[in-house]
């Protein structure tokens, strides 16, 4: 991977989603907060002010959205490894950090 890299932050998403391993967790959605960071070489984009050249962060969100309001998870490690397996579908994105 580059280094120096730029970083696109989608920040405090508050979803609810059933995870957990304990059976009360698993009874009803809970409240989870949803930080990633895109890790992307935006310096084409910089240049040339076309949106084609650039990450569509709103689609990715959507798609977090998504993902995390429809799953069932028994760790976070694994809904955060889902998120970040979504965000490297994104050619552009070369890297992806997501924490709660």
């Amino acid at each position: 991977m580059q280094e120096n890299l730029d970083k696109i932050y989608i920040r405090d998403l508050l979803l609810r989603c059933i995870v957990g391993i304990n059976p009360e967790e698993r009874r009803e959605k809970q409240d989870v907060i949803i930080n990633v960071a895109l890790n992307c070489d935006l310096r084409h984009a910089c240049s040339t002010d076309c949106i084609e050249d650039t990450i569509d962060y709103k689609n990715i969100k959507k798609g977090i959205i998504s993902l995390v309001e429809n799953s069932s998870f028994l760790l976070i490690e694994k809904l955060c490894g889902e998120i970040a397996a979504l965000c490297l579908k994104n050619k552009r994105v070369q890297g992806c950090d997501c924490y709660r």
